[in-house]
């Protein structure tokens, strides 16, 4: 390999504990499987509110090439270096607008679109993670040069349940995976729930007063927070322990959470919105309902429960479209070819 071939990959990201902070994670840890150098400067929360208050980084040496999420701000990336900027998700899209408080609006229009808007513009390479988010950005930032590369799932300590085989006793669990927010559909468990009843159980990666903060007076007993979930592995442990992920969220960038149901061998019951009919397809490798329709992820669940054999089809369609589709291999390999030929044309 010649000197100009060598590729080093310095990440600057903010840790906001969010689906980019995964990502950033992931790909840097897949990058050095791969012998290349990867590093990442982790930046306070509070400097995606107030740059000037954050040191500016120095890039190390080795780095021949910055990667960032397009909300981080100008003022915090370096000028000599090949810039990748990644959209993880368009906040500026109409769909979610109803949604939002006036200040997340307020806050979005003005700060957030300014930060991209600038990032976007000085970018060498600019990736989305689904095509969803690729085409509302195209549309929002007049922007045409934009490559997919879709979100991945390590499939190896996933091993696929047999939904047929005995199950444990108790009601049949569903789960909720992500921050309990209107965004993510969270509103509607409740009154999914309600409807269910004591056959059907939901544990939710959160707590009471997250589901208070967004409109539930009253918790059923059938809907039981786990707390935040600090680790991968108490994630999969979520997965392994239950029967179907339901998910019925207004707007996704990717929804790794999916794809991660859909490897840990979980039916997936998901609202037909965003990117998510992205990731289960037309072949049957989940059920889409649409956003907002309580009934609809009632009658989902139910179907789910009252056949084990239709959902041990689902499960095996899931797993195959998360093997073939959603494996590192190729993602990460598309990101190299990214920063090899900006390390060459450098």
């Amino acid at each position: 390999m010649t000197k100009s071939d060598e590729i080093g990959v310095w990440f600057v990201a903010i840790r906001a504990r969010t689906g980019a902070d995964v990502f950033t994670e992931r790909l840097a840890g897949a990058l050095r499987e791969r012998g290349v150098k990867a590093d990442i400067s982790w930046l306070p929360h509070y400097a995606e509110y107030f740059p000037w208050l954050v040191k500016k980084p120095h890039p190390p040496a080795w780095a021949t090439v910055v990667h960032v999420n397009s909300w981080l701000h100008e003022s915090l990336l370096p000028d000599n270096l090949p810039r990748v900027v990644t959209v993880h998700l368009c906040v500026h899209d109409h769909s979610i607008k109803a949604h939002q408080t006036f200040f997340q609006k307020l806050y979005h229009r003005i700060w957030i679109r300014h930060c991209e808007s600038l990032s976007l513009r000085n970018a060498d390479a600019i990736t989305a993670v689904s095509h969803y988010t690729a085409e509302i950005t195209k549309r929002v930032f007049e922007t045409s040069e934009i490559r997919v590369v879709h979100n991945w799932v390590d499939l190896k300590p996933l091993p696929l349940c047999d939904v047929q085989a005995p199950k444990r006793p108790g009601p049949f669990r569903l789960v909720f995976v992500g921050n309990v927010t209107q965004r993510k559909g969270a509103d509607l468990l409740v009154p999914i729930m309600e409807k269910l009843g004591s056959d059907f159980e939901l544990r939710y990666t959160g707590t009471e007063d997250d589901l208070r903060k967004i409109g539930a007076s009253k918790i059923p007993k059938n809907v039981i927070p786990v707390g935040r979930i600090s680790s991968q592995t108490e994630v999969e442990k979520l997965y392994q322990e239950s029967d179907v992920l339901i998910f019925p969220t207004r707007l996704e960038g990717f929804g790794l959470v999916v794809v991660e149901a859909m490897a840990a061998g979980l039916a997936v019951v998901a609202s037909n919105c965003s990117s998510i009919p992205e990731l289960i397809g037309s072949e049957g490798a989940g059920i889409l309902c649409a956003s907002d329709n309580v009934e609809e992820f009632v009658g989902a669940c139910k179907r789910l429960h009252s056949s084990p054999s239709s959902r041990q089809k689902i499960v095996e369609k899931a797993r195959d479209r998360a093997e073939r589709l959603f494996s590192p291999g190729e993602a990460v390999g598309r990101y190299v070819g990214v920063y090899r030929k900006l390390t060459n044309d450098a």
